[in-house]
């Protein structure tokens, strides 16, 4: 693929990333769309890089879920203390 074509693909998607105001489901549309013509090299690249996105994004889960799962032990363990001072 000749580089012109390459910087084409390239702004043409920072267009649509900006023109998306941050939501980038068009620019991943786009990406989708033209993926199968990039070359292989630029297409592990590519592959690599959603994947780490999205193990990123897995990792935040599980933390977001733990502090929420941690916050519920304490309120727990609070409500507790309390149960036991209104019964004595």
């Amino acid at each position: 693929m000749h580089p012109e074509k390459l910087q084409q693909i390239a702004d043409r998607l920072m267009l649509l990333y900006k023109m998306g105001n941050g939501n980038d489901e068009a620019a991943r549309n786009y990406l989708d769309e033209v993926y199968p013509t990039l070359p292989e090299n630029l297409q592990r690249e590519i592959a690599l890089l959603t994947f780490i996105d999205a193990m990123d994004g897995e990792v935040q889960e599980r933390e977001i879920i733990a502090r929420i799962q941690e916050a519920g032990v304490t309120a727990a363990e609070a409500l507790e203390k309390m149960k036991g001072g209104l019964l004595t």
